[in-house]
């Protein structure tokens, strides 16, 4: 099954790729260009190949990203944010409506009906989607 599988699949452990139109490879492991892909090794290469595709191959650019991202939100508040909170600070809910907030607000130690709580409301739906995002 080994013999069948690396003549059917040819498979070393390394990657190629195109960086700019020019044609690399990257060894998975060390001397992986050497090291053929056996059907009792198979799934040590499909780990290796997604851990440098998601992982490796990125991580310089993400570096970047994230640098980049630093300097423009300098707070050690977003990381105490999850995904999905970061995502909805940065990008908003496209129907976002204040009268919907409205609705599903809790209150603790005031009531929906206190002056300076109706006011807040009164404030806070006369804004536009860009100041809700704000």
């Amino acid at each position: 099954a080994n013999q069948e599988f690396e003549d059917t699949f040819c498979l070393s452990f390394s990657a190629s790729y195109d960086y700019f139109g020019e044609h690399r490879d990257v060894d998975l492991k060390p001397g992986g260009a050497d090291i053929s892909v056996t059907f009792d090794t198979r799934q040590e290469y499909v780990d290796l190949y997604c851990q440098w595709l998601l992982e490796t191959s990125i991580e310089r650019h993400f570096k970047l990203l994230a640098q980049g991202f630093e300097k423009v939100v300098d707070s050690a508040l977003w990381s105490f944010l999850t995904a999905e909170e970061a995502h909805l600070i940065i990008c908003c809910e496209v129907g976002l409506e204040a009268s919907e907030l409205r609705q599903l607000a809790h209150y603790e130690g005031y009531d929906k009906d206190d002056p300076y709580i109706q006011d807040f409301w009164k404030i806070l739906e006369s804004f536009d989607i860009d100041h809700l995002k704000k």
